[in-house]
């Protein structure tokens, strides 16, 4: 029974691998990108055009389209945006957090008249306020500087690369295997 089971399996994963030769691959556009190649190069690009073989890029400020073939390529990443956002938060709080330390810490005066407020319990309750400004406006420039890249092609998952599944019709998987050359 179980040679049964395998050489059904055997047979409906190699009739679904026929005739996916001509299957077209999408190509993945790139707006902003980095490519490293096997010596180590690194090229900054932009409009990138990443397909099943090869890359197709411009470097800033020239007006010839390169290619390249993966082959050539160990890894490429995309420019996802900056943490700019994140560091704004992040800054907000913790000066938010400073500025209640200082203000709890620090003993206002008391007015010897009742219901006068001296300038000393106004500069305590601004502090709040300004630290949390203060410190969204230092993290979101820090977080300017910091760029956020993705991985979007790797040699070593290159292999994956070529590897499909699919839900068969009848309710079998479909796996087959494309080989780039």
């Amino acid at each position: 029974m179980k040679e049964i089971a395998i050489f059904v399996l055997l047979v409906t994963m190699n009739q679904s691998s026929f005739g996916q030769g001509n299957e077209r691959v999408e190509a993945k556009a790139i707006n902003k990108g980095r490519i490293y190649t096997a010596d180590n190069v690194l090229i900054n690009g932009q409009h990138m055009v990443l397909t099943s073989d090869s890359v197709e890029y411009y470097v800033k400020d020239s007006p010839i389209r390169y290619a390249m073939s993966l082959s050539e390529v160990a890894r490429m990443e995309e420019y996802s945006g900056d943490y700019g956002l994140t560091g704004g938060v992040v800054g907000a709080l913790m000066g938010g957090g400073i500025g209640l330390a200082i203000s709890l810490g620090s003993e206002p005066e008391k007015s010897n008249l009742p219901g006068l407020v001296t300038d000393e319990e106004l500069t305590t309750a601004l502090i709040i306020p300004l630290a949390v400004l203060g410190g969204g406006l230092v993290g979101y420039l820090i977080g300017q500087a910091i760029e956020d890249w993705s991985t979007v092609y790797s040699k070593s998952s290159a292999l994956l690369r070529g590897l499909n599944i699919k839900r068969h019709h009848n309710g079998g998987l479909a796996v087959s295997y494309n080989v780039f050359f």
